[in-house]
């Protein structure tokens, strides 16, 4: 009788299975035992379908007899149970359909494969971000280690100009006010050359994620500023032809200023031998779009 009444499941994919109200399996189909990775005769032995595949989660139970009471259709979130003969993890979603007589019809989506795939994706992603931040902060500290030996020299400059300074305020005669005062603003404009740009290459070291709006032509004058400050002594120049109204964006700051830091600095290097040594940034914005 139970063949005859639900012999048609087995001309279907989906993984069918019926059960009492107790959760006996009266009948199941071919998919449900490649589903499970089972044998027919397990199935057999074992027949109460809520203890022959250990669910993680209660819920599922909770459903099945929501849907003997209330005779309405139900279908469970996803749900996770360990294979009866494999014991390897399957992600599943169960609807339950009532079918009188005390009886559900249990219709089964696997959802493993497509679990595996992602974890797969996210971990393939993982390794790559993972990668890419890796390359960013090895082309930060070569980066830095090129602008070390620009910081190594422009401030090799202000240091011989405070200790030049300071050894003529040692032979001074003290009465000379003018000459004191003269070789102490010769000192103080050294040592905030030397703090500016001690503090350019820290801003440039920096690595915060902090988004805000900003004047992009705000951090390009910045850049612009310490990169002309470190490479004082070098014959080029650099022109700035900006959109006349403010160039607002949101992001991160500092890492817009380490860009265009780094731009200035492989533009020096690229204009090292020509002719004309000149640098030009150009911003523009149209229909409200830079």
């Amino acid at each position: 009788m139970m063949k005859n009444e639900y012999g048609i499941l087995d001309e279907i994919l989906t993984p069918c299975l019926v059960l009492d109200s107790e959760g006996e399996i009266l009948y199941y189909n071919y998919s449900l035992v490649s589903l499970f990775e089972t044998k027919e005769r397990y199935l057999k032995k074992h027949s109460n379908f809520f203890e022959l595949f250990k669910f993680e989660s209660k819920e599922i139970m909770v459903k099945f007899k929501k849907c003997l009471t209330e005779n309405k259709s139900i279908m469970t979130g996803e749900e996770k149970f360990i294979g009866p003969l494999t014991q390897k993890e399957r992600f599943i979603t169960v609807k339950f359909v009532p079918r009188g007589q005390g009886r559900v019809l249990i219709t089964i989506k696997d959802y493993t494969i497509e679990n595996e795939l992602q974890v797969k994706y996210k971990d393939k992603v993982k390794r790559l971000t993972d990668q890419h931040d890796l390359i960013v902060k090895e082309h930060r500290l070569l980066s830095m280690g090129e602008l070390a030996a620009g910081v190594a020299h422009e401030i090799n400059n202000p240091m011989a100009i405070i200790k030049g300074n300071v050894d003529v305020l040692g032979k001074v005669d003290l009465t000379k006010k003018n000459i004191i005062h003269k070789k102490l603003a010769t000192i103080s404009r050294a040592v905030d050359r030397v703090s500016y740009i001690v503090k350019g290459l820290r801003t440039y070291s920096r690595s915060e994620d902090v988004e805000k709006i900003f004047n992009l032509h705000d951090v390009i004058n910045e850049a612009v500023h310490f990169f002309m400050t470190l490479y004082k002594s070098h014959d080029f120049e650099i022109n700035k032809q900006f959109a006349e109204s403010e160039f607002l964006i949101v992001g991160d700051e500092i890492k817009f200023q380490q860009i265009f830091t780094n731009l200035l600095t492989n533009a020096k290097d690229a204009i090292e031998f020509s002719k004309v040594k000149e640098i030009t940034i150009e911003t523009s914005i149209q229909d409200g779009v830079g």
